[in-house]
């Protein structure tokens, strides 16, 4: 496995001057086993990038959510300190430990879809997971110069487990895994709709897409177009002639199919999302939970899937956004 650093993995020591520069982390991840996952957001605050923006988003076993949005700056040494979240690098390349402890508002995917969500009860969360690999980093930073949402992107996968208990219920967490680190000037004006799915595949492999389309005179433009697939320790290009971008920002459809095509062969996936969860962002990446036109400039939507290729069932991630 190639190695990873520690400076690609933490945040960085002296922030630029650029008042559009932005870090973010990302952990996503699904154990459809137990119908429980998670997306974990920590990014630097559009208004002082010292303070940390957290977000947890929790699928929950009942068909439920549970959500929490905040800001913080605690020391960040060996990686993100929010408010209430941390996400500690314990081995660049190999072991992170996501911890949460707070509140969490319980919400439903309808709730979600009439706007910003309201204020509400809260209950206790608490979050205990790590997220561990042997998979080599996928650098997307070569692709990434013209691209005006960021400039060094990396990528891995991986696998979850750890513990989430919350009210009086306690769930073993033991399913796919996600990690992501991206720096650089971000500005989403342009951008029209992406997709980011990720998951794993039969042959003990795993894949990543990332396809972007901006908007120009009224239509879609392609920006972006990244594929690679995980097999037998090395990562390969790949492509996919049938991307499942969204037609408009109206909740998806459950199920999609796409084609990944590489050296070694073609995969068709029959995707089938089993939980979906929207939440919106401006410009400049402030974020809200739920769908919210006026304020935002894209919904996303981020749902636990399950993969089915060669008659077999695999965990992953879907997430794709649309403009408001």
């Amino acid at each position: 496995m190639a190695h990873t650093s520690w400076e690609d993995e933490l945040p960085v020591p002296e922030l630029p001057d650029d008042p559009t520069w932005r870090e973010n982390f990302c952990f996503d991840g699904y154990d459809s086993k137990r119908n429980i996952g998670f997306w974990i957001h920590c990014g630097r605050w559009s208004l002082d990038p010292r303070i940390w923006r957290e977000q947890v988003l929790l699928y929950i076993p009942d068909g439920t959510y549970l959500v929490h949005r905040g800001w913080g700056y605690r020391e960040s040494l060996q990686g993100p300190s929010a408010a209430l979240l941390d996400l500690v690098c314990r081995k660049p390349g190999e072991l992170w430990q996501l911890r949460y402890r707070g509140p969490a508002r319980r919400t439903t995917t309808e709730e979600l879809h009439r706007g910003p969500l309201p204020e509400g009860p809260q209950l206790l969360l608490d979050l205990d997971v790590a997220f561990e690999t042997q998979a080599p980093m996928w650098d997307m930073t070569g692709g990434l110069k013209n691209q005006a949402w960021g400039k060094f992107h990396i990528e891995q996968t991986g696998r979850f487990l750890g513990r989430i208990q919350y009210e009086d219920k306690s769930v073993q967490m033991d399913g796919l895994g996600w990690h992501d680190h991206s720096r650089g000037p971000r500005d989403m004006k342009e951008m029209g709709r992406h997709c980011w799915i990720h998951g794993d595949l039969s042959g003990g492999r795993s894949f990543a897409l990332t396809y972007i389309d901006n908007v120009k005179d009224g239509m879609f433009v392609r920006a972006l177009e990244k594929v690679v697939i995980w097999e037998e320790g090395r990562i390969f290009g790949a492509k996919c002639p049938n991307p499942p971008f969204l037609e408009s920002n109206a909740e998806p459809a459950p199920t999609y199919r796409m084609t990944l095509q590489y050296e070694r062969g073609t995969v068709k996936i029959d995707a089938q999302a089993r939980r979906s969860l929207p939440h919106s962002t401006s410009r400049y990446m402030e974020c809200f939970d739920g769908v919210t036109p006026g304020i935002a400039h894209i919904v996303t939507y981020e749902q636990g899937t399950v993969f089915a290729v060669d008659g077999q069932l695999f965990d992953g991630h879907t997430e794709r956004s649309f403009r408001l």
